[in-house]
């Protein structure tokens, strides 16, 4: 049954992660409880499969997790003719002056941990948010694959992939293209690894630092769900009760 040989493999892969990144996670964890206890905070930016939308605003997930996004788009219709002239700043990056200029108008500051995941952890802003981050004095934890970014080219101008930028890198173990189960008859391998094995590990961060707050005697707040009759009244009286303390 091809269900339950990929649950066997998910299985296998979180073994991996009881073998290899304990250590690591705990790393995460301390540096995301000593950042909150000095009034640091905790951002958290994906690629968009799985991290962000995985923990933000989580029945049961924690309440110090800030989500970091972006959008930046200007409106300037010359036909496409002319679109390809040559810019009037030859060293003008639109990806990576967006992230700057991002970072700069955010609420990071040294001393905040900031988590970036992304599989292929090539592309140029992704890598330019991880520099940036750490030029301004926060910890970056990144979630992504070495194998899988030791075989592509980078997109950033210093040839860096995102784990090569880290403080703390959790490596999600996907192989080259992401899929790790290969059948007969298809050309590419099926079912991505990295969403999992990200999710578990995030968890288990956010496990780690429940207890870390517990031992310094601090209670890390919990999300209610929302669909729980109260549940919204409930979280806006403990955000608002928890808003001026340290870590939220």
């Amino acid at each position: 049954m091809l269900g339950l040989d990929l649950l066997n493999s998910f299985r296998e892969q979180f073994d991996k992660i009881e073998q290899e990144k304990l250590d690591l996670i705990n790393q995460a964890a301390e540096a995301i409880v000593t950042s909150g206890i000095n009034g640091g905070a905790w951002h958290v930016h994906d690629t968009g499969h799985i991290i962000d939308r995985e923990l933000i605003h989580r029945g049961g997930g924690l309440m110090m997790i800030r989500p970091l996004s972006w959008s930046f788009s200007v409106h300037d219709p010359v036909p496409k003719s002319r679109q390809n002239r040559p810019h009037w700043d030859p060293d003008f990056d639109v990806a990576l002056e967006s992230v700057r200029l991002a970072v700069k108008a955010s609420n990071i500051r040294a001393g905040d941990v900031v988590t970036i995941g992304s599989v292929s952890g090539r592309s140029a802003g992704t890598v330019e948010l991880a520099l940036e981050c750490k030029r301004i004095g926060a910890t970056v934890v990144v979630i992504s694959s070495e194998d899988y970014s030791s075989q592509v080219e980078s997109r950033h101008p210093s040839g860096k992939r995102l784990y090569e930028c880290a403080d703390i890198f959790l490596d999600n173990g996907a192989p080259l293209g992401d899929g790790h189960v290969w059948l007969d008859g298809y050309d590419v391998p099926m079912f991505p690894l990295s969403g999992i094995t990200a999710a578990m590990m995030m968890w288990m961060i956010c496990a780690q630092v429940v207890e870390k707050m517990r031992e310094r005697g601090e209670q890390a707040q919990i999300w209610k769900s929302g669909n729980i009759d109260g549940g919204i009244d409930r979280n806006n009286q403990v955000e608002h009760e928890v808003c001026d303390k340290v870590g939220y």
